[in-house]
């Protein structure tokens, strides 16, 4: 997402473009090649001490410390998550 509320990749506008200054907890749910950059956005955009939660499939756990250590005033959190999909009704 970007500062004006416009996400990339996304048909999204905020209909309020300062939106992301009363947000309390973000929630990163992107591939890992992309939550560097991520990260970098949501540390640099929302208010300070906010949450961040990388939300991830893979292992992302020592790119999430080693911005942490570069970003040390980022309130960041690792989460885990596992997708799977199952057929039912057969």
């Amino acid at each position: 997402f970007e500062r004006d509320g416009t996400a990339s990749k996304l048909a999204f506008k905020a209909p309020d473009p300062d939106w992301l200054a009363r947000v309390e907890l973000a929630l990163l749910a992107v591939k890992a090649f992309d939550l560097e950059t991520a990260l970098r956005v949501a540390a640099g955009t929302v208010p300070a001490g906010t949450p961040i939660v990388s939300l991830a499939n893979g292992a992302v756990e020592d790119l999430v410390r080693g911005f942490g250590k570069l970003h040390p005033k980022a309130l960041l959190r690792i989460g885990f998550c596992t997708f799977g999909v199952s057929e039912i009704g057969k």
